[in-house]
């Protein structure tokens, strides 16, 4: 998909650039801590950082897999070490899974990485220019958030909220 210079910064050439440039950067990043993990098992990964703890049903969910192919997506990162799996006490039948030691110390690699990198762009801008981005990064939060969680205003920056195409065929 091409972009014209006229589109200014958030629909054209500059934003194409920004994103595959830190697309570029995660990817190696994630192939660094990461490995040879599959899709699916990174995001799995993701998903149960972003919540501490889950059940592998409640990954199964978000990773969009059936019960059965997440247990085996479990069990690998288990195997690999990255997650430490137990009996629900709620409910015996249940497992939750968590970061271990190890998996733990990949997201926070990673997220050490991501306030280096963060910190000499801003070493760039001036004060102005820093709270103007900062301003802006809040609005797309807000708008990103609120689509994820149900409470944004139909503006958000999904397919879905801007009623594309996409978002009507899925309909």
């Amino acid at each position: 998909m091409q972009s014209t210079a006229h589109e200014g910064l958030l629909g054209g050439a500059s934003m194409v650039r920004l994103r595959r440039a830190w697309l570029r950067e995660m990817g190696r990043l994630l192939l660094v801590e990461l490995g040879d993990l599959s899709l699916a098992q990174a995001a799995a990964l993701f998903y149960v950082e972003s919540e501490e703890e889950a059940t592998v049903h409640e990954v199964a969910g978000a990773i969009h897999r059936s019960l059965s192919a997440t247990s085996r997506v479990v069990d690998g990162l288990v195997r690999l070490g990255l997650l430490d799996r137990r009996e629900d006490p709620s409910d015996r039948r249940s497992k939750r899974v968590r970061l271990t030691r190890l998996g733990t110390g990949i997201f926070e690699r990673m997220e050490r990485h991501r306030r280096e990198r963060v910190e000499r762009f801003r070493g760039l801008l001036s004060s102005r220019e820093k709270r103007q981005v900062e301003g802006i990064l809040e609005r797309f939060l807000d708008a990103l958030i609120g689509e994820s969680d149900g409470t944004g205003d139909g503006r958000g920056l999904t397919p879905r909220a801007r009623g594309s195409s996409t978002a009507r065929r899925r309909a």
